[in-house]
């Protein structure tokens, strides 16, 4: 179960960037019921992904972003792009549990109340590069005739691609008591593209 109440959220107050993202929403959630978060980047997905696994809630879906992300490990990100990605976890221990995410200062925080880790029992998240993945080396041009005569653009810049494994890593009283695979990611390389005309 999940309940909020008059939740409301302004980006960036008392600036001419100020959005409004929330006024006044209250939300019932039932066992079996589900809810998804869409937005941009720093819309506190991947934050809320970290939350959850270190409540050692279950994760029943996940997708990490196209490539890296600055803000975030890699490995330690989550992404949503509805319909084709989303992010599912599932409250499954025998307790009711409580999410507060807040912005403030261009940082976003989620906590996550509801049972209890046994004392002493901390966990944290670490991520292993196991591969990487070279970009071609050449550029594609790829013809738009929508362009101006004579110009090109970049459409695609070159990446290297990455496979991650991120661990759960248990703690009893600071000392490492555990380790688990929590999740397997893959950043494909980029070509670096240009459209011409």
């Amino acid at each position: 179960m999940l309940d909020i109440q008059n939740l409301s959220k302004t980006f960036n107050p008392g600036t001419v960037n100020e959005k409004k993202a929330l006024s006044s929403l209250s939300l019932h959630l039932d066992e079996g019921d589900f809810v998804t978060i869409v937005g941009s980047n720093g819309a506190g997905k991947s934050t809320l992904f970290n939350a959850v696994a270190r409540a050692n809630l279950e994760i029943v879906y996940r997708s990490p972003h196209a490539w890296p992300s600055s803000y975030v490990q890699k490995g330690m990100d989550a992404t949503v792009n509805w319909p084709n990605l989303d992010f599912k976890f599932k409250n499954d221990t025998e307790w009711p549990i409580y999410i507060v995410a807040n912005y403030s200062k261009q940082k976003c925080t989620v906590e996550i109340y509801g049972m209890l880790l046994p004392d002493g029992v901390s966990i944290e998240l670490e991520s292993t590069v196991t591969r990487t993945i070279d970009p071609p080396s050449d550029t594609k041009y790829v013809q738009n005739t929508k362009l101006a005569a004579g110009t090109q653009e970049t459409t695609i810049k070159k990446r290297t691609g990455y496979v991650v494994e991120t661990y759960q890593i248990w703690y009893q009283n600071g000392k490492e008591v555990d380790r688990k695979l929590l999740c397997t990611s893959t950043y494909k390389a980029y070509q670096e593209t240009v459209e011409y005309n």
